[in-house]
């Protein structure tokens, strides 16, 4: 109805009751027009004020609405899925956060009991739950896990309160429910690798006594091969230069030589030997291990020698470079199950080849370098990038020692260690060294 209509409307009704009031006291018709003009004016303010009034209720119910339809979104859209399930645990409100986490439509979850969404293995934790909240009228929070309409299940976080619904006083569960399968898997995870971690720390404990242990057996062992080589200097001494029994003599010497270089390889394993650094000719000490190198291969793998007769001497640990040799070429062994090529080559270092290392003095110093090359399986990159971390191996039983200790070897004499693999085609190591400036 048009609003003038309704105005006229509003004014006969106005007109009729004030006649019904006039009846029985006074005729409208002597009502004096002053007075009428008076009651007229006031049905106009009064109408008007009705007006304000009635636009006054319809702009509060829009903000009404509008805030029902804000928080109605944000119900919806939580990041949480809300589920509000009574003492008989059916479903009576669920948000749609709640139905996508479960794969289920909205209307098909209001009236389902709330436990057919709980894995069976999980329903008694869910059950003891909502006893003891009912029981005790607080919140608390469970861990279960869900089930979806596909049959996967996920873990979930249920935190819920009890309340109580006006007029009828019944109670109801309201339930926040989070899905907490990444945190539970990064807490897998950090479990194993605390585990891995004391894994290692134990190891670290039984090597640490075991170098403690062997440093102990190399010193009093490097003890009798001193007295062993100097009394065969005695005996050497003694002898004449034809006497057969010389070079038996010979013989002792140089394998208690040997055995004094493994002990001291045992007390560098066991930090019990201070680094000794001097001037050391590479191809020479590659020449003495080579017997003892052929002896740790197969016989399906070829051993290639290609030292540079005019290489440049470096001032390292002798004792550590051996160690360092042998554990590249163990790594290289075990790289070749079946058969293959080992390649150790020593040359000076072509310019440009090796990262720029300076000397005090600005100067760019010149290097060797030694390179340990295989025919074996080779690396892809993301292990490439673990190779050097001490506890990493590929291998089923090893200890992932050998080519930390190389690196090591490598970054106490000042050296760098480039590697370059493929999957299928072999590695190569390759070790620069700083030589020593000839005056």
């Amino acid at each position: 109805m048009p609003p003038k209509k309704k105005e006229s409307a509003l004014r006969r009704r106005v007109e009729g009751k004030l006649k019904e009031a006039a009846i029985g006291s006074e005729d409208l018709s002597g009502v004096p027009p002053e007075r009428m003009t008076s009651l007229m004016h006031e049905l106009q303010v009064h109408q008007i004020e009705l007006k304000m009034r009635n636009d006054e209720l319809r702009r509060i119910q829009g903000e009404l609405e509008k805030t029902r339809d804000h928080y109605a979104h944000l119900y919806d859209f939580a990041p949480v899925g809300y589920f509000t399930v009574s003492e008989k645990e059916i479903i009576e409100e669920v948000n749609l956060t709640g139905a996508a986490m479960t794969g289920i439509e909205h209307s098909a979850l209001i009236g389902k009991p709330f436990s057919r969404l709980i894995l069976k293995d999980d329903q008694d934790i869910f059950y003891e739950h909502r006893q003891r909240l009912l029981k005790t009228d607080t919140c608390g929070s469970c861990e279960v896990r869900l089930v979806k309409k596909d049959g996967h299940d996920f873990y979930a976080r249920l935190e819920c309160m009890v309340i109580k619904t006006e007029g009828d006083g019944l109670r109801q569960i309201r339930a926040a429910v989070s899905d907490i399968t990444d945190l539970k898997q990064a807490e897998k995870k950090i479990k194993e690798h605390s585990e891995k971690l004391e894994k290692q720390v134990d190891f670290l404990q039984r090597m640490e006594a075991m170098g403690t242990f062997a440093g102990g057996i190399a010193h009093d062992f490097a003890n009798l091969l001193t007295i062993i080589i100097s009394y065969s200097n005695f005996a050497l001494n003694a002898v004449g230069a034809e006497n057969p029994v010389r070079e038996d003599i010979e013989k002792i010497m140089r394998n208690a030589k040997h055995g004094l270089s493994l002990t001291h390889w045992l007390l560098l394993f066991s930090r019990n030997q201070p680094q000794e650094r001097k001037i050391t000719d590479l191809n020479a000490l590659i020449s003495d291990m080579e017997k003892m190198l052929r002896r740790v291969i197969t016989n399906k793998i070829n051993l290639v020698m290609s030292l540079d007769p005019d290489l440049s001497r470096i001032l390292v640990d002798p004792a550590q470079m051996e160690l360092m040799i042998i554990n590249l070429v163990f790594n290289a062994v075990e790289a070749m199950p079946q058969e293959g090529w080992l390649t150790i080559a020593t040359a000076n270092e072509e310019s440009g080849e090796c990262p720029v290392q300076e000397d005090s003095s600005g100067q760019q110093e010149p290097k060797m370098v030694l390179s340990v090359s295989d025919t074996g399986i080779g690396m892809d990159q993301e292990t490439l990038s673990k190779i050097f971390e001490p506890f990493f191996t590929t291998k089923k039983k090893g200890t992932g020692l050998g080519l930390a200790i190389a690196f090591e070897a490598v970054q106490k004499n000042d050296g760098i260690i480039r590697v370059d693999s493929r999957p299928g085609q072999g590695s190569t190591f390759k070790i620069y060294l700083p030589s020593v400036r000839e005056e």
